[in-house]
């Protein structure tokens, strides 16, 4: 049960201290007016933001807490390079936008390493079974062992954590078209 799960319900809780890095924290706006004051954080994963508010607040001897949480990049993904409703709305109306906005979901993820696997394995991936080292076009390695597998086309149909070395795949994720298929 996650930890604002058991606070709602009355049960105790007890975080553990986590290692997080802030790379920047940025003031973007005080207003003394209203006591509050608007900042920009970059920082890795795991980094929780109303305990950072906490954390700040007991430094200042004041107190504080998390109002407003905006979320504007993630990974290799930045809001200034999302579309709006609107933008949204137009383009499933047919109509042309001003900005490409339609990310390949291979640089959605630019850390995971790359794997194509052979025509011969796709329908088997959609299913579910695991593609063993005969069934690898290439494999491009990145950072650690998660992975995106992709079709000899580069379509993505699943996202995986695979060990190259003692050959085990496991995957988070199995992407299929509409029609069912995978890829």
């Amino acid at each position: 049960m996650r930890a604002s799960d058991r606070m709602r319900k009355g049960l105790g809780v007890k975080l553990q201290p986590r290692t997080v890095t802030i790379r920047e924290l940025n003031i973007l706006e005080i207003s003394l007016d209203e006591c509050s004051f608007t900042i920009e954080v970059l920082c890795t994963k795991g980094t929780y933001m109303r305990a950072l508010a906490r954390d700040i607040g007991i430094h200042l001897g004041t107190g504080a807490c998390l109002a407003l949480l905006r979320r504007t990049g993630v990974g290799g993904l930045d809001i200034r390079d999302a579309a709006t409703i609107r933008e949204l709305e137009d383009y499933a109306g047919g109509q042309k936008i001003a900005k490409e906005f339609i990310v390949n979901p291979a640089d959605a993820f630019p850390r995971f390493g790359r794997i194509v696997v052979k025509d011969t394995a796709v329908r088997h991936i959609g299913n579910g079974v695991p593609f063993g080292p005969s069934d690898v076009a290439s494999a491009e390695r990145r950072d650690g062992q998660r992975w995106i597998v992709m079709d000899s086309e580069k379509n993505l149909i699943a996202i995986a954590a695979v060990d190259l070395d003692n050959w085990s795949v496991a995957y988070y994720n199995v992407i299929h078209d509409v029609d069912g298929r995978s890829g």
